[in-house]
Order: C-alpha cells, then sequence, then structure tokens
C-alpha cells in the first residue's frame, strides 16, 4: 500500500478538528459513548462502555495492516470528544476507499459537527488522495444513516442482501452508496451552502433594557441545568438578576438564532487595562453546540480595541473546564454567597 495513503492526518474546521485515534482517547470516548446510550442500538458500531480499550486496539492493529485509518472527532469549543470514524477498506491501488465505522454522541448528531467531519473526510480523500469514489455503509435498518448519507448527496448503488451478522447475531442487509469523483464538486458546493447556512441566521447585537426581565429568567434556567436545588437558586436569584440599570452601565450582547435568544454576554470595565466577564449564558437546550466559545470569541473581539491586557471572571464550578479550555488560568478563590462554598478566580492574558 502507498505510504501516502498513511500518512499522519489531521483534519481541521471550525467546529471540530479530528485526529487519530490512539489508546490516550480511551477516558474520553467512553464518555461519548455513554452520551445516548449508543451500545444499545445494534445497528451501530459503537462499543459498550467496558469495551472501548478493545475497541481502539482493534482499530489500531487495523491501521498497521494498512487497511483503515481510525479518527477521534473533538469538538474545538471544549476540546471534548464526540465520537469517531475512519477510512477503510482501503484500495490505494485503485484510489477507492470507505467512510465508515462512524458514530457520534447524542448530544452532537444532526449538527453542524457531522456535516463538518464528512466535508473534511470527502475533502481529504478526493483532494488530496485523488480517490475515484468514496463509499459507504449502513445498516438496512439504520435510517437516520440511510437519511444522512443521502443529505450528503450519495447516491445508493444497491443492496447487499445477507451480507453479515450483526452484534446481535441476526443476519443483516447492508445498504451500499457511493460518491464519485466527477460528482465531488456538487457534493462539495452543496455541503459548503450547508456549513455557511450554520450561522445565517444568527445575530449577536446590544442589549436594551426591554430584555432585562427575558435575561433574568434565561440567567435562573440555565444555572439551573446544572442541578441546583430551589433552595440554591433562591439564594442566588440577586446574583442572576439584570437589572434596566445593569444594562444601562455595562455592556450586554445577546445572541439570537432564529429570532430567538439562545446565549449572552456581559461585562464591565475593573479598570483601564482589566475587564470582568460577569456574564456567558447559553439556553440548556443548545449547549456543547460551540456557541459559547463563538460568543467568547465575539466578546474578544469587542473589547480589542479598548487596550485590555487581562479579562477575569468568577467562575461555578460546572463551567472551570469549560474557561480553562478557552485559556483561563485560576488565580485565586473567593467566598460564594454560599455558605462554605467558593468560586475560583480565573484570568486569561490578552496579547
Amino acid at each position: 500500500m502507498s505510504s501516502k495513503w498513511l500518512e499522519k492526518i489531521s483534519l481541521i474546521g471550525e467546529t471540530v478538528r479530528l485526529v487519530q485515534l490512539d489508546h490516550s482517547h480511551q477516558k474520553d470516548l467512553t464518555e461519548a459513548v455513554k452520551d445516548g446510550k449508543l451500545w444499545e442500538l445494534y445497528f451501530t458500531s459503537a462499543p459498550h462502555p467496558t469495551e472501548v480499550t478493545g475497541y481502539i486496539q482493534k482499530a489500531i492493529d487495523e491501521y498497521h495492516s494498512g487497511s483503515s485509518y481510525p479518527f477521534v472527532i473533538i469538538r474545538k469549543s471544549d476540546n471534548s470528544v464526540v465520537g469517531t470514524t475512519r477510512f477503510m477498506n482501503i484500495d490505494s491501488a485503485s484510489k477507492r476507499l470507505e467512510i465508515g465505522t462512524t458514530w457520534y454522541s447524542k448530544s452532537v448528531q444532526r449538527t453542524r459537527v457531522n456535516t463538518e467531519s464528512k466535508f473534511l473526510l470527502l475533502q481529504y480523500a478526493f483532494e488530496t488522495l485523488n480517490c475515484v469514489a468514496i463509499e459507504f455503509r449502513t445498516h438496512h435498518e439504520n435510517f437516520k444513516s440511510q437519511k444522512a448519507i443521502e443529505r450528503l448527496g450519495a447516491k445508493k448503488d444497491g443492496i447487499l442482501r445477507h451480507h453479515k451478522y450483526d452484534k446481535n447475531g441476526n443476519l443483516r442487509d447492508t445498504y451500499v452508496y457511493s460518491i464519485t469523483q466527477p460528482e465531488w464538486l456538487d457534493v462539495k458546493d452543496s455541503l459548503l451552502q450547508k456549513l455557511n447556512k450554520t450561522y445565517e441566521s444568527v445575530h449577536i447585537i446590544p442589549a436594551n433594557i426591554s430584555d432585562a426581565q427575558t435575561l433574568t429568567k434565561f440567567c435562573i434556567r440555565s444555572k439551573n441545568y446544572w442541578g441546583y436545588g430551589e433552595e440554591l437558586m433562591d439564594l442566588w436569584r440577586e446574583e442572576l438578576t439584570i437589572s434596566e440599570e445593569y444594562i444601562q452601565k455595562n455592556k450586554v450582547s445577546k445572541y439570537i438564532e432564529n429570532e430567538v435568544i439562545t446565549g449572552f454576554y456581559a461585562y464591565s470595565l475593573e479598570s483601564d487595562t482589566r475587564v470582568k466577564l460577569d456574564f456567558l449564558f447559553i439556553d440548556p437546550e443548545h449547549i456543547r453546540k460551540g456557541i459559547g466559545s463563538f460568543l467568547f470569541n465575539h466578546f474578544l473581539n469587542e473589547i480589542k480595541d479598548l487596550g485590555v491586557t487581562s479579562v477575569v471572571l468568577d467562575a461555578d464550578p460546572n463551567a472551570e473546564k469549560f474557561y480553562a479550555n478557552l485559556g483561563f488560568k485560576v488565580i485565586g478563590q473567593k467566598p460564594s454567597s454560599i455558605k462554605n462554598r467558593f468560586l475560583s478566580i480565573m484570568e486569561i492574558t490578552i496579547s
């Protein structure tokens, strides 16, 4: 097999990056497969959490044999593993391969993650490996997978009847699809249109005083997502209140998607060189879709001309990992309004 087909591959998009799967991903991949209990779906390739180590070793063995190149899919916004996929049934002589053994955590299914991952794989296969055709196969009862493949623009080649036994021991048919090199440009244009439309309905605009009550309810709903009891929520209610006066005195920006507020951030100036990020909340239904990092980058762009050299914030324990992934460091602690509870003070330096 040509060594080019097995070179170290790293595919990077706006939302995800795909890197070679190895044993260092065992813990994160186990958490990913638990999101939706994917192993319970008999027509998927997702392993049981106790079988992830063996699953990875098998993928590594196939890589060394030259039959596949396994990837782990990492969401860039929080560096979390959200799935896996691979180039497989590699035939360098005929310049063909299959994209398969793909599964995503339930929370990212039907999101940009899947579309962008497939785009990166197809682009590399057609434009770097110069493949003549890319194949997709799926279980005859995996209707979601069939629809997803068809949305890519792949055409059905046929059905392999009584192809093999699934993991429950049942004989399955396999639906076979493909995209050929002459079809790639049209498929590419279609995928790029879908990716570009992701943020067409998104606007980040300044909040006004009439938003005060709506943003307050938003804060409470988002905080409550972490399972805090009613007693704690009542104690936090004043801290989570966005008043008209606060909006008048500070910078508050709201993230609107399809005419609905799904996130917002607010900050205040502590000094000429330091900004305090007072609030950054995402609607619970939109968590882990990259909106948090999107909002944070918008915030950085907004303050870049202020001469600011650092940003500080008080982090809820449940949000520390998110901010750490953005580059914040813990510089101290402060007492919470709740007795015997502390918040981390975090800071990021702005170059």
